[in-house]
């Protein structure tokens, strides 16, 4: 006698985002909103000042450094190459962009919200754009008169 097996098979897809996380209830590469990034170096040669809108996508679970990657490989004619070095705790620290490198103790690549201009606290892989972000990179000179002092420490 042979016995019937009824067998259900279910795909069920989840989008996943960057970096394979899931999240679940929504599509990957539906647009969540736009944002505006740049890199910008007006100190040392080649000045450059180089601005791009971007769709986010990714269920807002996309980080920043995707975006950068996303930028010189679709844009490379203003967006060359990025370097950058990874800390524990901190994220990646982005040392250089298009070939313009840092020199420590006077210059840097600073991450800014670059309509408010408050410094980013984390590196390009911890930060997730929001949509109406301006993300900006900019070579800022370090200013060392902030960190010295003219007080003389107590006998």
């Amino acid at each position: 006698m042979l016995a019937s097996i009824n067998i259900n098979i279910f795909i069920i897809v989840l989008p996943c985002c960057v970096s394979g996380f899931l999240n679940p209830g929504c599509i990957a590469d539906e647009v969540q909103g736009q944002m505006n990034y740049s890199v910008k170096n007006i100190l040392v040669e080649p000045f450059f000042h180089h601005r791009i809108q971007m769709n986010i996508t990714g269920c807002n679970t996309t980080r920043l450094i995707t975006y950068m990657e996303h930028a010189c490989d679709t844009r490379k004619d203003l967006f060359n190459n990025f370097s950058q070095t990874y800390f524990p705790g901190v994220g990646y620290y982005v040392s250089a962009h298009n070939g313009v490198s840092e020199i420590a103790g006077e210059r840097y690549w600073e991450l800014i919200e670059h309509s408010t201009g408050k410094q980013y606290e984390v590196g390009s892989n911890l930060y997730i754009p929001q949509d109406g972000d301006h993300v900006a990179w900019n070579l800022t000179e370090l200013d060392l008169s902030k960190y010295i002092t003219t007080e003389k420490p107590d006998a």
